[in-house]
């Protein structure tokens, strides 16, 4: 009967809350929390185990969102997202008397990953033992609060220094043009495979840094790139795409304000109102 009882505590210490984590001020390692970047502004939320990603996704952005409405601008100029989600391998073993136990803590023969510091195992016992990985998702987004938000409507992909060093002798990275949307490549004198290096003389090797350069004040901006191997300099001009944000900050809003948890906020009964 100590055993059981003992299992049992064991079992209440090492599995916490069985819900996805709630919109919430940071709490013990679990919600939302804002931080700087330069002069760009973050918001993190970190999930539970039991939290899927795309609920944080939409928690993420809907903070950033609202942070940006209770500041008094129209919209959070969301320019990037760094996903820094983790995970934590858990060995559990059931046994033919007392059920399934849970191997936490600092035992070299159980996970390594995890920090409760404490390990119970059953002796003398047939026992079946599997591995159960848990992911705990953990998003950042990265934005500006704005009136108006600029786009040059190409997809990027970030190059690391180490392919860098292949195309050019450099030793930073850059940005590789992937594809454009609504036949932007003309309109912006960039063409597909193009490797940003510079916009004026700021160097880019991120893809916030690179949207972040285009505001209502410098719609127009030089762009240093690598083109089939040569280094040239071209004129790129961003796209006024405000309209298109708030129809997709309405639609994050919506999503995020029919959750129970989030339908009283202040910004979910504006919404309502002004629907009404």
């Amino acid at each position: 009967m100590v055993k059981y009882l003992s299992l049992l505590l064991l079992f209440g210490v090492g599995c916490s809350s069985t819900k996805p984590t709630p919109y919430q001020k940071m709490q013990k390692n679990e919600g939302y929390e804002e931080k700087t970047l330069d002069d760009l502004r973050v918001v993190v939320f970190k999930g539970n185990a039991y939290s899927k990603k795309p609920q944080v996704n939409l928690y993420a952005e809907f903070r950033a969102i609202e942070v940006c409405r209770e500041a008094g601008f129209k919209y959070a100029n969301i320019m990037d997202f760094e996903d820094k989600t983790t995970s934590r391998d858990v060995v559990r073993t059931s046994t033919n008397a007392f059920g399934p136990s849970y191997y936490y803590g600092m035992s070299p023969f159980y996970s390594r990953y995890s920090s409760f510091g404490m390990s119970m195992g059953i002796g003398n016992m047939q026992s079946n033992s599997w591995k159960e990985t848990y992911i705990y998702p953990n998003l950042e987004v990265i934005f500006r609060c704005a009136n108006s938000v600029l786009r040059t409507r190409a997809i990027f992909r970030e190059v690391p220094s180490e392919e860098m060093k292949h195309l050019v002798k450099d030793l930073k990275g850059g940005l590789q043009i992937e594809k454009f949307s609504d036949g932007a490549a003309e309109a912006s004198n960039l063409k597909k495979g193009d490797i940003i290096l510079k916009v004026g003389a700021e160097r880019v090797e991120k893809i916030h840094q690179f949207v972040a350069l285009f505001t209502p004040e410098h719609r127009t901006r030089s762009v240093a790139i690598l083109r089939e191997g040569y280094k040239t300099t071209v004129k790129v001009t961003a796209t006024d795409v405000s309209e298109e944000i708030e129809k997709l900050e309405a639609e994050v809003v919506a999503r995020a304000c029919a959750k129970k948890e989030i339908s009283t906020r202040p910004i979910c009964k504006k919404d309502k109102k002004e629907k009404s």
